[in-house]
């Protein structure tokens, strides 16, 4: 039986991206916690904070946007690393940017790629990304 590489949180309001996300990190050796939405994702992370490694986060949902999520989880768990994903660039994607304060996390962009996303978060998790990364 293969090590777990830690326990992700995946959240997307999109079920085709989610149901992306999970095999992706599953198959990579994550644990893996799926929410639909910005209210399920804080329920389950409040539960368990401690015991999540990783966040996955698409930007763009409502009414609790991806950074929303990601400030209420990093100051559950200010260790957490974050991955934020969006098919939005620019602009658009940093309104949200405003005061973000998380210490690890980087951008995927979609339509995301196994070994892209991969890629990512084992650069963010060995400390090769630099901290805000886009």
């Amino acid at each position: 039986m293969s090590r777990s590489l830690g326990r992700v949180l995946a959240v997307d309001d999109e079920p085709d991206d989610l149901e992306a996300l999970r095999p992706a990190l599953a198959q990579s050796g994550f644990e893996v916690v799926t929410a639909t939405d910005g209210k399920s994702a804080l329920e389950n992370f409040q539960a368990y904070s401690a015991q999540f490694d990783l966040l996955v986060t698409d930007i763009a949902m409502a009414p609790i946007n991806g950074y929303d999520i990601a400030i209420a989880c990093a100051k559950l768990n200010p260790k957490l690393k974050v991955v934020f994903v969006s098919g939005h660039v620019g602009a658009h994607s940093l309104q949200y940017h405003g005061d973000l304060a998380i210490g690890n996390w980087t951008f995927v962009r979609k339509p995301l790629t196994r070994e892209g996303l991969i890629v990512k978060i084992q650069q963010l998790l060995n400390g090769v990304l630099t901290q805000h990364a886009w």
